[in-house]
């Protein structure tokens, strides 16, 4: 326990200074942090450590390996497995119809460049450069899962290019007509992969910002926990994201959060989830 307090909090002022703001909420916003890195080390990602519920850190890092790892985990929780593959949505805020769309799946470069199919993929982006993505891909009717984790300008902008190309190295060796797999490898990214029982992987063990990943990890906490019927948003929760924004005094369902949090990655929604949930977590 007091390992993952060290990794946790050994950077990062700001949670002292929440703590000393307002002890309670920080405390339950503490105690999730900790199930989510006992949650990492449950399922054997051994190399992961995580700052906050939304993935919004510098300082949270994950490898391939460990984020491969945790694709295969997920389908022990169908819920997540459902939402990270959906489209659209719909939730009620303040009891306003809402509409969803998928931060994945609406996106030009995904259609533009995603030669095989997607069955559910979480991505995360920090900055520029950072870029993440898990996804469980059909090579005709046989399931892909991969991880791919970048940290280069160029590989940000084309990670479904990339996507398809470490696919088709994969399954047909195609090095030399990948022109995205080629930037992966120049920019010192690393991916890890499973199809048909091989094992595939470079820079599997390298650390990457794992971003908005992590709220696959926020989820399966979650789901492990009791269920809340509504959320309150507070102030503290919001962190800015893409898509719908949430305010503070907002109110909405858990089961909207939780569509929000892996829809749309937002990420207030997810801090508000790890705050709820707090209560749910023991110390040991």
């Amino acid at each position: 326990m007091i390992n993952h307090f060290f990794h946790v909090f050994k950077r990062g002022s700001k949670q002292l200074h929440n703590i000393i703001a307002n002890p309670l909420e920080a405390i339950l916003r503490f105690k999730f942090i900790l199930k989510m890195n006992l949650t990492c080390h449950k399922i054997g990602m051994r190399d992961t450590r995580l700052l906050n519920a939304s993935g919004a850190s510098s300082y949270s890092y994950s490898t391939p390996h460990d984020l491969l790892t945790l694709l295969n985990y997920i389908p022990k929780f169908p819920q997540i497995t459902e939402l990270c593959g959906m489209s659209f949505a719909d939730v009620r805020i303040n009891n306003r119809l809402e509409h969803l769309r998928s931060n994945i799946y609406n996106c030009e470069e995904y259609y533009n460049s995603t030669r095989f199919p997607i069955l559910y993929a979480k991505t995360g982006s920090w900055g520029n450069s950072h870029k993440a993505i898990v996804a469980r891909c059909l090579v005709n009717t046989d399931p892909i899962d991969i991880a791919i984790m970048v940290s280069d300008a160029i590989c940000f902008e084309n990670i479904f290019g990339i996507l398809s190309d470490t696919i088709d190295v994969i399954i047909r060796n195609k090095m030399n007509e990948t022109r995205y797999f080629q930037d992966l490898l120049r920019a010192g990214g690393g991916y890890c992969a499973l199809y048909r029982g091989d094992l595939y992987q470079h820079n599997e063990n390298k650390r990457f910002l794992i971003a908005s990943v992590s709220k696959l990890i926020t989820a399966i906490c979650i789901f492990e926990g009791s269920k809340n019927s509504n959320l309150v948003i507070l102030r503290q929760d919001i962190v800015g994201s893409a898509g719908l924004q949430l305010k503070e005094s907002d109110y909405l369902s858990e089961d909207d959060a939780i569509k929000m949090m892996l829809i749309e990655s937002s990420n207030t929604a997810a801090e508000a989830l790890g705050r709820a949930h707090g209560a749910d977590c023991k110390w040991f």
